[in-house]
């Protein structure tokens, strides 16, 4: 989590405990609009593909291939762009995850009292929307 707008990778199969405070990331998630994200980004990663998904207060889900969109970055380290942006929400997404079997599949979960299902393949907005559960 990052007060930023980006999101940063770290390779923790190269960390010890003697340069943990000094790790550097491996790479930059870029693409959330600045001050979208606050300190709270609803995150999820892929279990069949390297993906991330992240969403912000503006009710947007942005996707990342890690291993593409890979561009030169400052600081030395690779910044990522995302590879689909998705619109659904009107308000803060709080949670999004991934289908367990298939990176392609998610589903997301809003303060605007939205479950929204999406799938990556076919659209950038929801393909079904369930009933909402409860009124503040």
């Amino acid at each position: 989590k990052s007060d930023l707008s980006s999101l940063h990778l770290f390779d923790i199969s190269t960390t010890t405990t003697s340069n943990s405070q000094n790790q550097r990331p491996s790479a930059t998630l870029t693409g959330h609009e600045e001050e979208a994200c606050e300190s709270n980004f609803a995150l999820d990663t892929g279990s069949q593909q390297p993906w991330v998904l992240s969403g912000d207060k503006n009710g947007v889900i942005l996707l990342w291939d890690i291993e593409a969109n890979v561009r030169a970055g400052g600081g030395g380290q690779p910044e990522v762009n995302y590879v689909q942006k998705f619109q659904g929400h009107t308000e803060t997404v709080e949670d999004v995850c991934f289908r367990p079997d298939s990176s392609n599949e998610f589903c997301s979960v809003g303060d605007d009292q939205k479950l929204l299902f999406w799938d990556a393949r076919s659209k950038l907005t929801p393909v079904q929307e369930a009933p909402k559960w409860c009124t503040v």
